[in-house]
């Protein structure tokens, strides 16, 4: 283009126009250039055998040159960032993630290539988190700005108060500090879906439950702040005690169904983790064992143990009905095709959303496709689990949790096995075990003693 301009006499523009010919290679524009740039070099005094030379030199360089230029400049910058991934690698990881902090797709995948790379990515924290992710410890904390549905100018402020005042000693602390302008009842459900006030308050669902009082109070506290005039008990209104309705906590699998909706995939845990031992005595494979071994050619088929992320039913073009189901596990996370048989047999346990044993077949076309992944059969994971299960271990963190528990096993038939009962007491180690044997002739029982608040754990035996 500087040659162009400096011995063809070109305008700025006509010099891009030129750059577009031949970079584009439009063979009919080239011979008008051509005679463009001669006459212009003429007119500069350079001669004409000299000038359609230089036009020659130029439309053989148009033939690599570009390619060459944004290889260089491309080879560069892996190197640099092939380097920072080498030597910084949390740091690298770090700013990757940043830089896509709305982008729960990719932050999906750059927290699996984390944990592949042995990065350990935080849970978000109101007491340690800012509004990006940032290294801590050799580590990734997870940024609150990347919260669905959460401003990350919000959580910017959220911090200032924070790194100005201390950190939030309890969420009356954090209630009488924040401003009701950084925050509304949408982003404080989030962060507390996602986890974010575990530090201060593990109790998730009192928190949910306590929403009206949880902004009422910060509303409060914002107007007597902003307020000319000094309240009846001065500043002891700012420190008081927030009174909360007490309620038990979420389950384990329903608290993580809201983190990952709250975050866009499962962080601190996976529902699975819970059925780690079970899974393993029903010798399933996981997600990314078979995806990633599986060859052209080959048809397999096996068992897995996941959890539904979607589900979606369509019609074809002759009437039939079929259904896309996401299905997942801590490995990785698939796409799977359910024809109308199974939508009719399967369709209300994969509507229930509970963690499911599947039997796949799966077969690879070609090596530029997916592997198309069908569903045979589907049974919730507990029943799976109760077939095999000669007894079972519950561990009670909360003494509420006894009746139901005994509720429960009232309803099930006498037979042959065992169930123990580990209160979890402080300093102490103890196990029950109940006199009566069970037959287990429920197959959701599992599930449901798994569902009841303050029972931390089901194990069979």
């Amino acid at each position: 283009m500087n040659i162009a301009r400096s011995l063809g006499g070109y305008t700025m523009g006509e010099a891009d126009k030129l750059r577009k010919v031949m970079g584009k290679k439009l063979r009919d524009e080239i011979p008008k250039q051509r005679e463009k740039f001669t006459k212009g070099a003429i007119a500069n005094g350079i001669a004409e055998d000299v000038a359609k030379s230089i036009f020659d030199q130029m439309e053989k360089f148009a033939s690599y040159g570009f390619n060459k230029s944004h290889a260089a400049a491309y080879s560069l910058i892996s190197y640099q960032t092939a380097y920072l991934k080498a030597h910084y690698p949390v740091e690298f990881m770090c700013a990757v993630m940043d830089l896509d902090i709305t982008n729960v797709d990719k932050l999906t995948f750059f927290t699996s290539e984390c944990k592949t790379a042995g990065i350990e990515v935080l849970p978000p924290d109101i007491n340690k988190s800012e509004a990006e992710f940032k290294v801590e410890d050799g580590k990734i904390r997870y940024a609150l700005g990347a919260i669905k549905g959460v401003s990350a100018a919000s959580m910017s402020s959220i911090v200032a108060e924070r790194e100005k005042n201390g950190c939030f000693k309890d969420i009356s602390d954090f209630c009488h500090r924040i401003d009701i302008k950084d925050i509304n009842r949408k982003q404080l459900e989030q962060l507390i879906k996602a986890g974010a006030f575990d530090g201060i308050e593990k109790n998730r669902a009192m928190l949910y439950a306590n929403i009206e009082t949880l902004i009422k109070n910060i509303y409060s506290a914002t107007e007597l702040k902003n307020s000319e005039q000094t309240s009846l008990f001065g500043s002891a209104e700012l420190v008081a005690k927030i009174k909360f309705a007490q309620t038990p906590d979420w389950p384990q699998l329903e608290k993580l169904r809201y983190e990952a909706g709250a975050i866009g995939f499962y962080l601190s845990a996976h529902p699975l983790d819970i059925y780690k031992e079970s899974v393993e005595k029903l010798g399933v494979r996981n997600c990314a064992d078979i995806i990633q071994n599986i060859k052209v050619g080959d048809s397999i088929k096996a068992n897995i143990a996941v959890c539904v992320e979607s589900y979606q039913k369509k019609i074809s073009k002759n009437g039939n009905k079929y259904a896309f189901v996401g299905l997942s596990d801590a490995t990785a996370s698939f796409e799977a095709f359910l024809f109308s048989e199974g939508i009719i047999k399967y369709g209300d346990i994969i509507e229930s959303q509970v963690p499911v044993l599947v039997k796949i077949s799966i077969d690879k076309q070609n090596e530029d496709s997916n592997p198309r992944i069908m569903i045979n059969s589907v049974k919730p994971l507990d029943e799976a689990i109760t077939e095999q299960a000669k007894g079972l271990i519950i561990t009670i963190e909360n003494i509420s949790a006894v009746m139901d528990v005994k509720d429960i096993l009232k309803t099930d038939k006498q037979g042959s096995n065992k169930i123990y009962i580990i209160p979890q007491i402080d300093n102490w180690d103890v196990r029950i075990e109940l006199s009566n044997g069970y037959a287990f002739s429920q197959s959701d029982i599992i599930g449901k003693i798994r569902a009841i608040p303050g029972v931390s754990s089901v194990k069979e035996i």
